[in-house]
């Protein structure tokens, strides 16, 4: 549309770095965005898999011969040997190590012939490295995080071997201990890696220091929910109050009656480590937690259905001893109905395909007048029966937001922002102006754009939502406002609204809804842009997500922005 050619900022999800969201226009970088969230989060990525924060605890993790690599002899045991660039590794560089190891012959767990270092615990990690034999043959060795895991190695070729572990001791230990293995070891080795969670993830090399990958903080989220085009992710801060939100066998859970078969298929992250989840009764996974009481909450977890012969899949959310609210998926029919037995209607309840089977059940519910609830998920219970489950989550709100992963403890990912201060050569400097944006708009002063003076709460212009329809303000001390309160459905809507000293015109979704007088002055001041909340200085905490933004110095015609809102 000839149109973009006459703003003078547009962003549109795209190129990023940390701390930084670049704007097509202007394309001398003036234009570019700040952005900050102080911690990790999740996205879905364009391969439509839940990406969040992989982190390599290893240092060195390719050079064996570094002092982080500690080489041990105990007993008759000899001290381990590396060799650099002895072969090919296993994504074809030449950057594989030969280890050997020899116990001379002892057979005691005193004597040892290995190499180790010592890495920060964490809960539930899981420690990974290439090997293959440099002669054929068979060789029992040890890989283990302080206990003991023996690995029998057969192949000349590059294998992976990994060990799950609590991560109690951090320590990456590999060789030979001689009451449980060969006596001898000629090998070739590449890549260690030591990560949360209970399967190794593609390698992240490091060197001094433990190195982190994907949604870092302070790194934006073009996120691909749905498909199409990406989306800048902008979220309020919220908590996931569930811990080890994706090991259900883990003994925070509670699950009489129900098998729970580890890393049976891969989930909506794309690793192979969802549960499985099998029932022979009306039996749950479930948790009590501690909750505010006549507060509304959001539930919600992952599955997908197994082969077997369940009809439903169930989540509920109980108050005391009694079954407040709960719901039930059909298999057959794919339609969601109330269980029997549950007494009241929740804030919201929903499904949604995220691909490959996977669903998302999520339900919004008042904890009404209890302190504790439990959170249950269920299994058909009408024969045996089973579900594949993952990413269960439950946060104070009345919707659900991304998944937010967690072992041994709850954990919060802090709100998005997304501006940019002191732009005045690309923002306008009188009426008349226009504002765009495309994005998704969930309740009553969600913002798409607004040009603010960031410390100064009464002085804005923006574009957004009331409950039910959309709204343009201008204010200069007062406000002034117009705005439709019918016809916006939870959603991603197109919205424009053109400034002029007399007037403020409004369009959604290619029609021009509303018209009203702007009494407000034009505030030089008003030098800052923010994207998808009201303000940054006394924040309200919501946020709207972006699809596309744009600044016109100029008054569009209403068929351009006609054009411009169709969806």
């Amino acid at each position: 549309m000839s149109t973009y050619n006459d703003a003078s900022l547009i962003y549109y999800p795209s190129g990023y770095k940390a701390s930084k969201a670049y704007s097509l226009k202007p394309t001398d970088g003036s234009g570019d965005l700040t952005f900050t969230r102080a911690s990790t989060a999740t996205r879905v990525n364009e391969q439509g898999l839940i990406e969040g924060v992989r982190t390599n605890l290893i240092l060195q993790s390719n050079t064996f011969s570094d002092a982080s690599w500690n080489k041990v002899a105990q007993g008759v045991g000899s001290v381990s040997v590396v060799t650099p660039n002895y072969t090919t590794d296993p994504f074809g560089g030449n950057n594989a190590w030969r280890f050997q190891c020899n116990l001379n012959g002892g057979t005691t767990s005193n004597d040892r012939s290995w190499m180790l270092q010592s890495f920060t615990p964490i809960a539930n990690s899981i420690l990974s490295i290439y090997i293959k034999l440099n002669v054929a043959g068979s060789k029992t060795i040890i890989l283990s995080n302080g206990g003991g895991n023996v690995q029998t190695i057969t192949s000349t070729d590059w294998v992976r071997i990994n060990i799950a572990t609590s991560g109690s001791s951090g320590q990456f230990r590999i060789g030979l201990i001689g009451n449980a293995t060969s006596d001898t070891l000629d090998c070739s080795i590449a890549f260690a890696q030591a990560e949360t969670g209970d399967i190794a993830t593609e390698y992240i090399p490091t060197t001094t220091t433990a190195v982190s990958v994907g949604m870092l903080a302070n790194v934006p989220r073009i996120d691909y929910t749905g498909g199409g085009c990406g989306k800048l992710l902008l979220e309020p801060q919220r908590t996931n109050l569930l811990l080890y939100s994706e090991l259900f066998n883990n003994a925070y859970w509670t699950s009489g009656g129900i098998t729970i078969t580890p890393n049976s298929t891969t989930s909506p992250d794309g690793t192979l480590n969802a549960q499985k989840l099998t029932s022979t009764s009306y039996n749950s996974v479930r948790r009590i937690l501690s909750v505010s009481s006549s507060t509304i909450y959001t539930q919600s977890f992952y599955f997908k259905k197994d082969t077997s012969n369940e009809s439903w899949v169930q989540l509920s959310f109980t108050g005391g001893t009694a079954i407040q609210y709960g719901y039930r998926i059909n298999w057959t029919s794919f339609t969601i109905s109330k269980i029997s037995g549950a007494y009241a209607d929740p804030t919201s309840v929903s499904f949604t395909s995220v691909g490959d089977g996977w669903y998302r059940f999520e339900m919004a519910a008042s904890s009404t007048n209890n302190t504790s609830v439990t959170y249950a998920i269920l299994p058909d219970s009408s024969a045996t029966s089973s579900i594949f489950a993952w990413g269960a989550q439950f946060e104070l709100g009345s919707y659900p937001t991304s998944y937010i992963p967690t072992t041994s403890t709850a954990v919060t990912r802090v709100a998005d922002s997304c501006f940019k201060e002191n732009i005045s050569s690309v923002l306008p400097s009188a009426y008349p102006f226009t504002l765009y944006a495309q994005g998704f708009l969930r309740e009553n002063l969600d913002i798409l754009i607004g040009i603010n003076n960031i410390s100064d709460t009464s002085t804005y212009y923006n574009i957004g939502a009331t409950d039910n329809g959309f709204s343009a303000r201008a204010r200069n001390g007062s406000e002034s406002s117009v705005s439709t309160s019918i016809g916006r459905s939870i959603g991603t809507h197109k919205v424009a609204a053109v400034f002029t000293s007399s007037e403020i015109r409004l369009f959604a979704n290619g029609v021009l809804i509303a018209t009203g007088a702007n009494a407000t002055t034009f505030s030089e001041s008003a030098n800052d842009v923010i994207l998808g909340q009201l303000r940054i200085s006394a924040d309200v905490g919501k946020r709207s997500s972006i699809n596309e933004a744009l600044v016109f110095p100029t008054a569009l015609s209403d068929a351009d922005l006609i054009a411009l809102t169709t969806l």
